[in-house]
Protein backbone atom coordinates (compact mmCIF):
# COMPACT_ATOMS: atom_id res chain seq x y z
CA UNK A 1 0.00 0.00 0.00
CA UNK A 2 0.96 3.49 -1.14
CA UNK A 3 -0.67 5.80 1.16
CA UNK A 4 -2.79 5.53 4.38
CA UNK A 5 -6.81 5.63 3.46
CA UNK A 6 -8.17 8.85 3.89
CA UNK A 7 -11.44 8.66 5.60
CA UNK A 8 -14.42 9.45 3.77
CA UNK A 9 -15.96 12.08 5.87
CA UNK A 10 -12.60 13.98 5.24
CA UNK A 11 -12.94 13.82 1.15
CA UNK A 12 -16.43 15.10 1.86
CA UNK A 13 -14.88 17.70 4.26
CA UNK A 14 -12.09 18.65 1.45
CA UNK A 15 -15.25 19.15 -1.16
CA UNK A 16 -17.66 20.90 0.86
CA UNK A 17 -14.67 23.49 1.44
CA UNK A 18 -14.16 23.84 -2.06
CA UNK A 19 -17.98 24.11 -3.20
CA UNK A 20 -18.54 26.94 -0.29
CA UNK A 21 -15.48 28.99 -1.11
CA UNK A 22 -16.20 28.87 -4.52
CA UNK A 23 -19.64 30.00 -4.10
CA UNK A 24 -19.27 32.80 -2.28
CA UNK A 25 -15.77 33.68 -4.25
CA UNK A 26 -18.36 33.84 -7.16
CA UNK A 27 -20.84 35.72 -5.38
CA UNK A 28 -18.27 38.77 -4.31
CA UNK A 29 -17.29 39.03 -7.35
CA UNK A 30 -20.57 39.36 -9.16
CA UNK A 31 -22.44 41.07 -6.48
CA UNK A 32 -25.31 41.89 -9.10
CA UNK A 33 -27.88 40.28 -10.68
CA UNK A 34 -29.00 39.35 -14.47
CA UNK A 35 -33.21 39.91 -15.35
CA UNK A 36 -33.55 36.00 -15.32
CA UNK A 37 -33.28 36.64 -11.42
CA UNK A 38 -35.29 39.84 -11.80
CA UNK A 39 -38.85 38.82 -9.79
CA UNK A 40 -37.18 36.55 -6.89
CA UNK A 41 -34.66 39.50 -6.14
CA UNK A 42 -37.24 42.25 -6.04
CA UNK A 43 -39.80 39.96 -4.51
CA UNK A 44 -37.14 39.11 -1.82
CA UNK A 45 -36.72 42.86 -1.18
CA UNK A 46 -40.51 43.51 -0.51
CA UNK A 47 -41.02 40.82 1.53
CA UNK A 48 -37.91 42.03 3.79
CA UNK A 49 -39.11 45.69 3.46
CA UNK A 50 -42.55 45.48 3.05
CA UNK A 51 -43.65 41.81 4.59
CA UNK A 52 -47.34 40.90 3.60
CA UNK A 53 -49.53 43.54 5.54
CA UNK A 54 -49.81 45.35 1.95
CA UNK A 55 -50.95 42.60 0.42
CA UNK A 56 -53.39 41.05 3.55
CA UNK A 57 -54.69 44.30 3.80
CA UNK A 58 -55.91 45.15 0.34
CA UNK A 59 -57.11 41.63 0.16
CA UNK A 60 -59.67 42.46 2.54
CA UNK A 61 -60.21 46.14 1.47
CA UNK A 62 -60.75 48.19 -1.83
CA UNK A 63 -57.49 48.89 -2.17
CA UNK A 64 -56.40 48.37 -5.92
CA UNK A 65 -52.64 46.55 -6.71
CA UNK A 66 -51.42 49.95 -7.82
CA UNK A 67 -51.56 51.32 -4.40
CA UNK A 68 -49.39 48.51 -3.08
CA UNK A 69 -45.61 48.87 -2.86
CA UNK A 70 -44.37 46.03 -4.78
CA UNK A 71 -42.31 46.09 -7.60
CA UNK A 72 -44.44 43.20 -9.23
CA UNK A 73 -47.33 44.82 -9.68
CA UNK A 74 -45.86 47.85 -11.36
CA UNK A 75 -43.52 45.11 -13.83
CA UNK A 76 -45.67 41.88 -13.59
CA UNK A 77 -43.24 40.29 -16.52
CA UNK A 78 -44.78 37.83 -19.13
CA UNK A 79 -45.97 35.15 -16.82
CA UNK A 80 -46.25 35.00 -12.72
CA UNK A 81 -43.55 33.17 -10.76
CA UNK A 82 -44.02 31.97 -7.23
CA UNK A 83 -43.81 33.90 -4.02
CA UNK A 84 -42.28 30.53 -1.91
CA UNK A 85 -39.11 31.44 -2.27
CA UNK A 86 -38.86 35.07 -1.67
CA UNK A 87 -41.21 34.45 1.42
CA UNK A 88 -38.52 31.91 3.24
CA UNK A 89 -35.14 34.35 2.31
CA UNK A 90 -36.82 37.71 3.20
CA UNK A 91 -38.46 36.35 5.99
CA UNK A 92 -35.12 34.63 7.48
CA UNK A 93 -33.29 37.71 6.85
CA UNK A 94 -35.57 39.92 9.00
CA UNK A 95 -35.26 36.65 11.90
CA UNK A 96 -31.77 37.07 11.62
CA UNK A 97 -31.96 41.55 11.39
CA UNK A 98 -34.24 41.46 14.29
CA UNK A 99 -31.87 39.57 16.10
CA UNK A 100 -28.82 41.36 15.07
CA UNK A 101 -30.74 44.66 15.92
CA UNK A 102 -29.50 47.29 17.90
CA UNK A 103 -26.12 46.48 18.08
CA UNK A 104 -26.38 46.33 13.95
CA UNK A 105 -28.95 47.44 11.80
CA UNK A 106 -28.94 45.39 8.68
CA UNK A 107 -31.85 46.62 7.04
CA UNK A 108 -30.57 50.22 6.55
CA UNK A 109 -27.84 48.44 4.42
CA UNK A 110 -29.75 47.32 1.14
CA UNK A 111 -26.79 45.43 -0.45
CA UNK A 112 -25.86 43.59 2.53
CA UNK A 113 -29.68 41.98 3.11
CA UNK A 114 -29.18 41.17 -0.81
CA UNK A 115 -25.45 40.05 0.14
CA UNK A 116 -27.20 37.72 2.97
CA UNK A 117 -30.16 36.44 1.23
CA UNK A 118 -28.34 34.76 -1.73
CA UNK A 119 -25.93 33.71 1.17
CA UNK A 120 -28.91 31.72 2.89
CA UNK A 121 -30.27 30.34 -0.93
CA UNK A 122 -27.01 29.31 -1.50
CA UNK A 123 -26.37 27.00 1.89
CA UNK A 124 -30.28 25.48 0.76
CA UNK A 125 -28.16 24.27 -2.64
CA UNK A 126 -24.78 23.28 -0.94
CA UNK A 127 -26.78 21.07 1.93
CA UNK A 128 -28.65 19.47 -0.74
CA UNK A 129 -25.70 18.74 -2.40
CA UNK A 130 -24.22 17.90 0.52
CA UNK A 131 -26.83 15.03 1.33
CA UNK A 132 -26.44 13.93 -1.97
CA UNK A 133 -22.41 13.68 -1.85
CA UNK A 134 -23.56 11.47 1.50
CA UNK A 135 -25.87 9.25 -0.44
CA UNK A 136 -23.36 8.71 -3.13
CA UNK A 137 -20.39 7.38 -1.04
CA UNK A 138 -23.53 4.82 0.51
CA UNK A 139 -24.34 3.47 -2.52
CA UNK A 140 -21.07 3.86 -4.69
CA UNK A 141 -18.11 3.75 -2.06
CA UNK A 142 -15.86 6.15 -0.70
CA UNK A 143 -14.21 8.87 -2.04
CA UNK A 144 -16.89 9.50 -4.45
CA UNK A 145 -19.42 11.58 -2.89
CA UNK A 146 -16.53 13.80 -2.04
CA UNK A 147 -15.40 14.16 -5.79
CA UNK A 148 -18.58 14.90 -6.60
CA UNK A 149 -18.20 17.93 -4.58
CA UNK A 150 -14.77 18.97 -5.80
CA UNK A 151 -16.12 18.25 -9.34
CA UNK A 152 -18.96 20.43 -9.18
CA UNK A 153 -16.72 23.43 -7.48
CA UNK A 154 -14.14 23.03 -9.87
CA UNK A 155 -16.99 23.75 -12.75
CA UNK A 156 -18.51 27.75 -13.35
CA UNK A 157 -22.28 27.17 -13.61
CA UNK A 158 -23.34 25.60 -10.40
CA UNK A 159 -20.74 27.37 -8.00
CA UNK A 160 -22.21 30.59 -10.02
CA UNK A 161 -25.60 30.27 -9.32
CA UNK A 162 -26.21 28.50 -6.09
CA UNK A 163 -26.81 31.63 -4.68
CA UNK A 164 -28.28 33.17 -7.42
CA UNK A 165 -32.41 33.96 -7.46
CA UNK A 166 -33.82 32.02 -10.43
CA UNK A 167 -36.80 30.01 -10.13
CA UNK A 168 -34.42 27.01 -11.53
CA UNK A 169 -32.20 27.23 -8.19
CA UNK A 170 -34.82 27.10 -6.20
CA UNK A 171 -36.42 24.25 -7.96
CA UNK A 172 -32.95 22.12 -7.89
CA UNK A 173 -32.53 22.42 -4.56
CA UNK A 174 -35.45 20.24 -4.07
CA UNK A 175 -34.84 18.17 -7.49
CA UNK A 176 -31.05 17.22 -5.76
CA UNK A 177 -32.73 16.11 -2.32
CA UNK A 178 -34.83 14.00 -4.48
CA UNK A 179 -31.62 12.31 -5.93
CA UNK A 180 -30.43 12.12 -2.55
CA UNK A 181 -33.33 9.61 -1.59
CA UNK A 182 -33.55 8.12 -4.65
CA UNK A 183 -29.63 6.78 -4.36
CA UNK A 184 -30.53 6.24 -0.57
CA UNK A 185 -33.46 3.94 -1.76
CA UNK A 186 -36.32 5.96 -0.51
CA UNK A 187 -37.70 6.22 -4.40
CA UNK A 188 -41.13 7.49 -3.02
CA UNK A 189 -39.69 10.42 -0.64
CA UNK A 190 -37.64 11.22 -4.04
CA UNK A 191 -40.63 11.34 -6.42
CA UNK A 192 -42.52 13.51 -3.78
CA UNK A 193 -39.70 15.84 -3.95
CA UNK A 194 -39.64 16.29 -7.57
CA UNK A 195 -42.81 16.75 -7.85
CA UNK A 196 -43.26 19.60 -5.56
CA UNK A 197 -40.38 21.06 -7.21
CA UNK A 198 -42.62 21.00 -10.10
CA UNK A 199 -45.88 22.26 -8.80
CA UNK A 200 -44.32 25.44 -6.75
CA UNK A 201 -40.74 26.46 -9.01
CA UNK A 202 -40.76 24.89 -12.80
CA UNK A 203 -43.16 23.38 -14.09
CA UNK A 204 -40.64 22.13 -16.84
CA UNK A 205 -39.46 19.51 -14.06
CA UNK A 206 -42.39 17.59 -15.05
CA UNK A 207 -40.19 16.03 -17.89
CA UNK A 208 -37.86 15.00 -14.90
CA UNK A 209 -40.80 13.35 -13.26
CA UNK A 210 -41.69 11.09 -16.29
CA UNK A 211 -37.80 10.29 -17.07
CA UNK A 212 -37.42 9.51 -13.49
CA UNK A 213 -40.70 7.85 -12.46
CA UNK A 214 -40.48 5.48 -15.27
CA UNK A 215 -36.91 4.26 -13.96
CA UNK A 216 -38.74 3.60 -10.32
CA UNK A 217 -41.49 1.88 -12.03
CA UNK A 218 -39.37 -0.35 -14.42
CA UNK A 219 -36.77 -1.17 -11.92
CA UNK A 220 -40.06 -2.33 -9.43
CA UNK A 221 -38.73 0.83 -6.97
CA UNK A 222 -42.52 1.68 -6.79
CA UNK A 223 -45.53 -0.02 -8.23
CA UNK A 224 -48.08 2.21 -10.26
CA UNK A 225 -50.67 2.90 -7.50
CA UNK A 226 -47.75 4.22 -5.08
CA UNK A 227 -46.68 6.66 -7.74
CA UNK A 228 -49.85 8.06 -8.49
CA UNK A 229 -50.70 8.19 -4.57
CA UNK A 230 -47.02 9.97 -3.95
CA UNK A 231 -47.99 12.78 -7.12
CA UNK A 232 -51.41 13.32 -6.22
CA UNK A 233 -50.71 14.33 -2.47
CA UNK A 234 -47.58 15.66 -2.76
CA UNK A 235 -49.12 18.21 -5.92
CA UNK A 236 -52.35 18.62 -3.43
CA UNK A 237 -50.51 19.81 -0.71
CA UNK A 238 -47.77 21.99 -2.74
CA UNK A 239 -51.22 23.59 -4.12
CA UNK A 240 -52.65 24.07 -0.68
CA UNK A 241 -49.47 25.88 0.89
CA UNK A 242 -48.55 28.19 -2.01
CA UNK A 243 -51.17 29.18 -3.83
CA UNK A 244 -53.23 30.84 -1.05
CA UNK A 245 -49.82 33.02 -0.43
CA UNK A 246 -49.20 33.79 -4.33
CA UNK A 247 -53.08 34.82 -5.15
CA UNK A 248 -52.97 37.29 -1.97
CA UNK A 249 -49.49 38.61 -3.26
CA UNK A 250 -50.98 38.88 -7.12
CA UNK A 251 -54.16 40.16 -6.22
CA UNK A 252 -55.78 37.11 -7.91
CA UNK A 253 -56.24 33.67 -7.61
CA UNK A 254 -53.80 31.90 -9.35
CA UNK A 255 -51.69 28.81 -9.34
CA UNK A 256 -47.85 30.24 -11.51
CA UNK A 257 -46.38 27.01 -12.92
CA UNK A 258 -49.91 26.34 -14.53
CA UNK A 259 -50.07 29.71 -15.87
CA UNK A 260 -46.34 28.86 -17.03
CA UNK A 261 -47.24 25.67 -18.16
CA UNK A 262 -50.23 27.11 -20.49
CA UNK A 263 -48.01 29.53 -22.09
CA UNK A 264 -45.42 27.61 -22.82
CA UNK A 265 -47.29 24.66 -24.22
CA UNK A 266 -50.52 25.12 -25.04
CA UNK A 267 -49.83 28.96 -26.40
CA UNK A 268 -46.39 27.59 -27.73
CA UNK A 269 -44.89 31.18 -26.77
CA UNK A 270 -41.85 30.30 -25.11
CA UNK A 271 -39.82 30.11 -28.91
CA UNK A 272 -40.89 33.95 -28.77
CA UNK A 273 -37.72 34.59 -26.65
CA UNK A 274 -35.28 32.79 -29.49
CA UNK A 275 -34.83 29.17 -30.14
CA UNK A 276 -31.89 26.54 -30.62
CA UNK A 277 -30.91 23.75 -33.15
CA UNK A 278 -31.73 20.58 -31.20
CA UNK A 279 -28.85 19.10 -30.39
CA UNK A 280 -28.06 22.51 -28.67
CA UNK A 281 -27.96 21.02 -25.28
CA UNK A 282 -25.51 17.98 -26.62
CA UNK A 283 -23.45 19.82 -28.11
CA UNK A 284 -22.90 23.41 -26.88
CA UNK A 285 -24.36 23.36 -23.53
CA UNK A 286 -23.41 20.53 -21.56
CA UNK A 287 -19.76 20.34 -22.92
CA UNK A 288 -19.58 24.09 -21.49
CA UNK A 289 -20.54 22.85 -18.37
CA UNK A 290 -18.60 19.93 -17.67
CA UNK A 291 -15.21 21.24 -20.06
CA UNK A 292 -13.06 18.45 -19.33
CA UNK A 293 -14.67 16.89 -16.08
CA UNK A 294 -16.96 15.40 -19.43
CA UNK A 295 -13.75 12.96 -19.82
CA UNK A 296 -14.32 11.38 -16.89
CA UNK A 297 -18.27 9.99 -17.33
CA UNK A 298 -17.38 6.82 -19.50
CA UNK A 299 -14.62 5.89 -16.58
CA UNK A 300 -17.68 5.37 -14.51
CA UNK A 301 -18.69 2.53 -16.59
CA UNK A 302 -15.80 1.34 -18.07
CA UNK A 303 -13.23 -0.44 -15.92
CA UNK A 304 -10.33 1.12 -17.45
CA UNK A 305 -7.50 0.87 -14.52
CA UNK A 306 -8.79 -2.82 -14.60
CA UNK A 307 -8.71 -3.38 -18.12
CA UNK A 308 -5.11 -2.35 -18.30
CA UNK A 309 -4.12 -4.41 -15.35
CA UNK A 310 -6.16 -7.59 -16.44
CA UNK A 311 -3.59 -6.90 -19.49
CA UNK A 312 -0.72 -7.39 -17.51
CA UNK A 313 -1.68 -9.82 -15.62
CA UNK A 314 -1.72 -11.54 -19.04
CA UNK A 315 0.70 -11.01 -20.46
CA UNK A 316 2.68 -11.51 -16.87
CA UNK A 317 1.24 -15.07 -16.75
CA UNK A 318 0.73 -16.78 -19.47
CA UNK A 319 -1.74 -19.26 -17.94
CA UNK A 320 -4.24 -16.40 -16.59
CA UNK A 321 -7.65 -16.36 -17.57
CA UNK A 322 -9.03 -13.27 -18.28
CA UNK A 323 -12.71 -13.88 -16.63
CA UNK A 324 -13.27 -10.11 -15.38
CA UNK A 325 -16.19 -7.70 -16.31
CA UNK A 326 -14.63 -4.72 -17.21
CA UNK A 327 -18.32 -2.71 -16.93
CA UNK A 328 -19.50 -0.87 -14.03
CA UNK A 329 -23.45 -0.37 -14.85
CA UNK A 330 -24.47 0.46 -11.08
CA UNK A 331 -24.49 4.33 -11.88
CA UNK A 332 -26.25 4.06 -15.41
CA UNK A 333 -29.79 3.62 -13.77
CA UNK A 334 -29.84 7.21 -12.38
CA UNK A 335 -27.96 8.61 -15.28
CA UNK A 336 -29.73 6.89 -18.16
CA UNK A 337 -33.25 9.12 -16.75
CA UNK A 338 -31.25 12.03 -17.02
CA UNK A 339 -30.15 12.12 -20.21
CA UNK A 340 -33.83 11.06 -21.32
CA UNK A 341 -34.61 14.09 -19.28
CA UNK A 342 -32.35 16.60 -21.59
CA UNK A 343 -33.08 14.47 -24.87
CA UNK A 344 -37.16 15.59 -24.21
CA UNK A 345 -35.68 18.73 -23.23
CA UNK A 346 -34.26 19.42 -26.41
CA UNK A 347 -37.32 19.01 -28.51
CA UNK A 348 -38.37 22.37 -27.28
CA UNK A 349 -37.08 24.75 -29.56
CA UNK A 350 -36.09 27.79 -27.04
CA UNK A 351 -33.38 26.81 -25.34
CA UNK A 352 -31.55 27.78 -22.12
CA UNK A 353 -28.50 26.66 -19.86
CA UNK A 354 -30.82 27.08 -16.54
CA UNK A 355 -33.28 24.55 -18.43
CA UNK A 356 -31.27 21.75 -17.63
CA UNK A 357 -29.77 22.85 -14.35
CA UNK A 358 -31.56 19.46 -12.32
CA UNK A 359 -29.56 17.54 -14.58
CA UNK A 360 -25.60 18.60 -13.95
CA UNK A 361 -25.91 17.05 -9.90
CA UNK A 362 -26.18 13.68 -11.52
CA UNK A 363 -23.69 14.04 -14.28
CA UNK A 364 -20.97 15.29 -11.77
CA UNK A 365 -21.87 12.18 -9.80
CA UNK A 366 -21.11 9.90 -13.13
CA UNK A 367 -17.82 11.87 -13.38
CA UNK A 368 -17.23 11.92 -9.69
CA UNK A 369 -17.42 8.17 -9.75
CA UNK A 370 -15.33 7.79 -12.87
CA UNK A 371 -12.45 10.05 -10.97
CA UNK A 372 -12.79 7.99 -7.50
CA UNK A 373 -12.31 4.52 -9.69
CA UNK A 374 -8.93 6.06 -10.78
CA UNK A 375 -8.13 7.13 -7.82
CA UNK A 376 -8.67 3.64 -6.02
CA UNK A 377 -7.13 2.03 -8.92
CA UNK A 378 -3.78 3.98 -8.24
CA UNK A 379 -3.44 4.81 -4.69
CA UNK A 380 -5.04 1.55 -3.32
CA UNK A 381 -4.38 -1.08 -5.32
CA UNK A 382 -5.12 -3.78 -2.84
CA UNK A 383 -8.67 -2.70 -3.19
CA UNK A 384 -8.95 -4.26 -6.79
CA UNK A 385 -11.35 -7.17 -6.85
CA UNK A 386 -9.79 -10.43 -7.49
CA UNK A 387 -6.31 -8.99 -9.26
CA UNK A 388 -2.79 -9.22 -8.20
CA UNK A 389 -1.22 -6.02 -6.99
CA UNK A 390 1.42 -4.74 -9.22
CA UNK A 391 4.33 -2.59 -8.09
CA UNK A 392 7.16 -0.36 -9.92
CA UNK A 393 9.43 -3.38 -8.37
CA UNK A 394 8.18 -6.72 -10.54
CA UNK A 395 8.37 -7.18 -14.20
CA UNK A 396 8.08 -4.69 -17.42
CA UNK A 397 4.27 -5.80 -17.84
CA UNK A 398 3.66 -4.90 -13.80
CA UNK A 399 5.69 -1.66 -14.07
CA UNK A 400 3.54 -0.69 -17.16
CA UNK A 401 0.14 -1.61 -15.19
CA UNK A 402 1.57 0.42 -12.13
CA UNK A 403 2.42 3.79 -13.72
CA UNK A 404 -0.62 3.59 -16.09
CA UNK A 405 -2.73 3.77 -13.04
CA UNK A 406 -1.12 6.23 -11.75
CA UNK A 407 -0.76 8.13 -14.79
CA UNK A 408 -4.28 7.87 -15.08
CA UNK A 409 -5.31 9.53 -11.90
CA UNK A 410 -3.03 11.84 -12.56
CA UNK A 411 -4.57 12.99 -15.75
CA UNK A 412 -8.12 13.05 -13.77
CA UNK A 413 -7.04 15.18 -11.92
CA UNK A 414 -5.94 17.23 -14.18
CA UNK A 415 -9.11 17.56 -15.81
CA UNK A 416 -10.61 18.97 -12.74
CA UNK A 417 -7.67 21.37 -12.40
CA UNK A 418 -8.28 22.30 -16.06
CA UNK A 419 -11.73 22.75 -15.58
CA UNK A 420 -11.39 24.95 -12.30
CA UNK A 421 -9.41 27.53 -14.64
CA UNK A 422 -12.10 27.80 -17.08
CA UNK A 423 -14.25 27.98 -15.12
CA UNK A 424 -12.40 30.90 -13.51
CA UNK A 425 -12.00 32.22 -16.98
CA UNK A 426 -15.94 32.52 -16.84
CA UNK A 427 -15.88 34.24 -13.72
CA UNK A 428 -13.66 36.71 -14.80
CA UNK A 429 -15.87 37.40 -17.96
CA UNK A 430 -19.28 37.47 -16.42
CA UNK A 431 -17.96 39.65 -13.74
CA UNK A 432 -17.96 42.28 -16.48
CA UNK A 433 -21.39 41.36 -17.76
CA UNK A 434 -23.47 43.54 -15.01
CA UNK A 435 -23.13 47.12 -16.83
CA UNK A 436 -26.98 48.59 -15.41
CA UNK A 437 -25.34 47.40 -11.86
CA UNK A 438 -22.12 49.48 -11.90
CA UNK A 439 -23.82 52.31 -13.65
CA UNK A 440 -26.06 52.99 -10.94
CA UNK A 441 -22.96 52.17 -8.37
CA UNK A 442 -21.21 54.75 -10.48
CA UNK A 443 -24.33 57.22 -9.96
CA UNK A 444 -24.29 56.74 -6.55
CA UNK A 445 -20.65 57.92 -6.04
CA UNK A 446 -21.18 60.80 -8.24
CA UNK A 447 -24.09 62.22 -6.27
CA UNK A 448 -21.92 61.06 -2.87
CA UNK A 449 -19.01 63.49 -3.95
CA UNK A 450 -21.57 66.16 -4.77
CA UNK A 451 -22.13 68.82 -2.30
CA UNK A 452 -25.30 68.14 -0.24
CA UNK A 453 -28.75 70.12 -1.13
CA UNK A 454 -32.65 69.75 -0.96
CA UNK A 455 -33.15 69.09 -4.40
CA UNK A 456 -35.00 66.07 -5.86
CA UNK A 457 -33.19 63.59 -7.94
CA UNK A 458 -35.35 61.85 -10.52
CA UNK A 459 -33.35 58.42 -12.30
CA UNK A 460 -34.92 57.05 -15.08
CA UNK A 461 -33.71 53.47 -15.87
CA UNK A 462 -33.47 52.05 -19.25
CA UNK A 463 -34.55 48.48 -20.20
CA UNK A 464 -30.60 47.42 -20.75
CA UNK A 465 -29.50 48.82 -17.40
CA UNK A 466 -32.61 47.08 -15.69
CA UNK A 467 -31.36 43.61 -17.66
CA UNK A 468 -27.94 44.34 -16.46
CA UNK A 469 -27.71 44.73 -12.66
CA UNK A 470 -29.78 47.39 -11.29
CA UNK A 471 -31.95 46.28 -8.45
CA UNK A 472 -34.43 47.43 -5.80
CA UNK A 473 -31.44 46.66 -3.15
CA UNK A 474 -29.40 49.20 -4.92
CA UNK A 475 -32.36 51.33 -5.61
CA UNK A 476 -32.44 52.03 -2.30
CA UNK A 477 -28.75 51.13 -1.22
CA UNK A 478 -28.31 54.64 -3.45
CA UNK A 479 -31.08 56.74 -1.79
CA UNK A 480 -30.33 56.30 1.44
CA UNK A 481 -33.55 55.81 3.01
CA UNK A 482 -33.49 59.70 1.59
CA UNK A 483 -37.43 60.05 0.02
CA UNK A 484 -35.72 62.86 -2.21
CA UNK A 485 -34.10 60.17 -4.53
CA UNK A 486 -36.83 58.47 -7.13
CA UNK A 487 -36.62 55.64 -9.77
CA UNK A 488 -38.47 55.21 -13.19
CA UNK A 489 -37.90 51.87 -14.57
CA UNK A 490 -38.37 51.30 -18.81
CA UNK A 491 -40.74 48.26 -19.63
CA UNK A 492 -42.54 46.53 -22.10
CA UNK A 493 -46.09 47.05 -20.00
CA UNK A 494 -48.38 49.52 -21.91
CA UNK A 495 -48.20 51.94 -19.43
CA UNK A 496 -44.40 52.81 -19.42
CA UNK A 497 -44.82 52.84 -23.37
CA UNK A 498 -45.58 56.49 -23.01
CA UNK A 499 -42.16 57.13 -21.27
CA UNK A 500 -40.25 56.58 -24.75
CA UNK A 501 -41.12 60.00 -26.43
CA UNK A 502 -39.15 62.99 -25.92
CA UNK A 503 -41.26 65.11 -23.23
CA UNK A 504 -39.76 62.96 -20.92
CA UNK A 505 -36.53 64.19 -20.65
CA UNK A 506 -37.34 67.70 -18.70
CA UNK A 507 -38.61 64.87 -16.14
CA UNK A 508 -35.34 63.44 -14.74
CA UNK A 509 -32.36 64.71 -13.62
CA UNK A 510 -30.28 61.47 -14.59
CA UNK A 511 -30.13 58.73 -16.87
CA UNK A 512 -29.05 55.33 -16.74
CA UNK A 513 -29.39 54.41 -20.41
CA UNK A 514 -27.48 52.48 -23.16
CA UNK A 515 -27.77 55.53 -25.40
CA UNK A 516 -24.34 57.69 -25.15
CA UNK A 517 -26.39 60.83 -26.91
CA UNK A 518 -29.38 62.39 -24.76
CA UNK A 519 -30.41 66.22 -25.71
CA UNK A 520 -29.80 67.93 -22.52
CA UNK A 521 -27.71 65.28 -20.75
CA UNK A 522 -23.95 65.57 -20.09
CA UNK A 523 -22.17 61.81 -19.70
CA UNK A 524 -21.00 61.62 -16.03
CA UNK A 525 -19.70 58.21 -15.97
CA UNK A 526 -19.56 55.58 -18.29
CA UNK A 527 -20.05 51.52 -17.28
CA UNK A 528 -18.41 49.04 -20.00
CA UNK A 529 -19.86 45.44 -20.61
CA UNK A 530 -20.51 43.17 -23.50
CA UNK A 531 -17.46 41.02 -21.99
CA UNK A 532 -15.62 38.64 -24.99
CA UNK A 533 -12.16 36.69 -24.30
CA UNK A 534 -9.38 38.23 -26.63
CA UNK A 535 -7.12 35.32 -27.23
CA UNK A 536 -4.53 37.48 -29.16
CA UNK A 537 -4.17 39.50 -26.43
CA UNK A 538 -5.01 37.32 -23.63
CA UNK A 539 -6.93 39.99 -22.32
CA UNK A 540 -11.33 40.27 -21.29
CA UNK A 541 -12.16 43.16 -23.72
CA UNK A 542 -14.98 45.25 -22.82
CA UNK A 543 -17.07 48.03 -24.51
CA UNK A 544 -18.43 51.14 -23.37
CA UNK A 545 -22.37 49.73 -22.63
CA UNK A 546 -24.56 51.82 -20.00
CA UNK A 547 -24.23 55.68 -19.83
CA UNK A 548 -24.57 57.68 -16.37
CA UNK A 549 -26.09 60.75 -17.85
CA UNK A 550 -26.73 64.21 -15.67
CA UNK A 551 -29.70 67.25 -16.77
CA UNK A 552 -27.22 70.29 -18.05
Amino acid sequence: QMVTSVPVSSMRRIGLAALILTSVVDLSICPYSKVEESFNLQATHDIFYHGMSPALSAAWSTRTGGDLPYDHLQYPGVVPRTFTGPLILGYACRIISLVMYPTFDLASRPLMIQALARGILMVFNVHALYRLAIAADTKFGRHVGGYLLLITAAQFHLPFYLGRMLPNVFAMILVVHGYADWLSGRSRRAAAWLVAATTIFRCDVLILVFTVGLAMLLRREMTMSQAIQTGIVTGVISLILTVPLDSILWGRWLWPEGEVLFFNTVENKSSDWGTSPWHWYATSALPKVMLLTSLLIPISVIRLPEIIKTWAMKRNEKNAVGAYNYVDARVVPYVLPIICFVGLYSKLPHKEMRFIFPALPMFNLSAALGLARLHSAALFPEATKGKKTFSKQGSVYERVSFYSTIFLFICGLGCVLVTFIGSSIFVAVSARNYPGGEALAKLQHHLEMKAANNEEILVYIDVASAMTGVSLFGQRAMSGGNSGVKFAKAGYEAEHEALDSSSWLRSYTHILSEEKDIEGFDVIGVARGNPRIDVRRLRIGTSDTIFVHEQK
